[in-house]
């Protein structure tokens, strides 16, 4: 909808000129990127302005296109490059890893007392042998 000769338009005409949702066009108002105009207890859009802000959009968006992929630095004294394909299977070996290490203490300590005991029992089988 339009009114007065033109120069203003309604919220959802402003929104389908620059083909967006009326809701990124409030968004825009609260960024200060667009101005709404108060007329009878509605809100209006001001044409001029609407132009000129789709202009800016068009030529921002010129100088933005992707130009030849960028280099990226990579240190490999730093990082390890993984393919996606591989990364699960690492995931879970890794997590087998960590089980079998949390087994391996166990044990260990499952040796270790047992080496105790066995060494307490050596010691009082010679001290057995000397006060006899």
């Amino acid at each position: 909808m339009s009114t007065e000769g033109e120069s203003l338009v309604s919220i959802n005409e402003g929104a389908r000129i620059l083909e967006v949702s009326r809701r990124t066009i409030y968004t825009y108002v609260k960024e200060n990127k667009l101005s709404l105009v108060k007329k009878k207890n509605r809100s209006f859009l001001k044409r001029d302005e609407i132009s000129q802000f789709k202009e800016s959009r068009i030529s921002t968006e010129r100088r933005k296109k992707p130009g030849p992929p960028r280099q990226v630095s990579f240190d490999p004294d730093k990082y390890v490059l993984i393919e996606k394909k591989h990364y699960e299977g690492l995931l879970i070996r890794l997590a087998q890893l960590a089980t079998e290490a949390g087994n391996l203490t166990e044990k260990k300590i499952f040796l270790l007392e047992d080496l105790r005991r066995k060494k307490e029992g050596v010691l009082d089988r010679i001290l057995g042998f000397f006060i006899k």
